[in-house]
């Protein structure tokens, strides 16, 4: 049995969300590679690279702390980022992850490869 921290909770999102999470996600990730003065810019944590990495590998299990990671840069990015062309569509991503993290809070004692 895996520890809360490392178990893995499957993200249900529609391709078209999926797209957005890694958009928002790449774009996190290279802000600080393309800052002109890359002190003005913190790096991302190493969860927001984890949870790239697991998108661009085609998977949708992310740990809570990925999960995490992921509504703070959503959060984070509140401002509709230039490309997006339905923001309220992140809004939703970053409440239905919200949800998703609550339902899965290792305080209620749920198994360990929930769904």
């Amino acid at each position: 049995m895996s520890t809360p921290a490392h178990r893995t909770i499957a993200l249900p999102l529609s391709p078209d969300d999926l797209w957005a999470l890694h958009h928002v996600l790449l774009e996190r990730i290279e802000a600080e590679l393309t800052a002109t003065d890359a002190s003005t810019v913190d790096p991302p944590p190493l969860a927001v690279y984890q949870a790239f990495e697991t998108l661009e590998d085609g998977e949708t299990r992310f740990t809570i702390t990925q999960l995490e990671a992921i509504v703070d840069t959503l959060r984070h990015d509140s401002d509709c980022p230039p490309w997006c062309f339905d923001c309220a569509r992140l809004a939703e991503v970053r409440h239905a992850i919200t949800r998703t993290i609550e339902g899965h809070s290792p305080t209620l004692g749920h198994a360990a490869a929930d769904d």
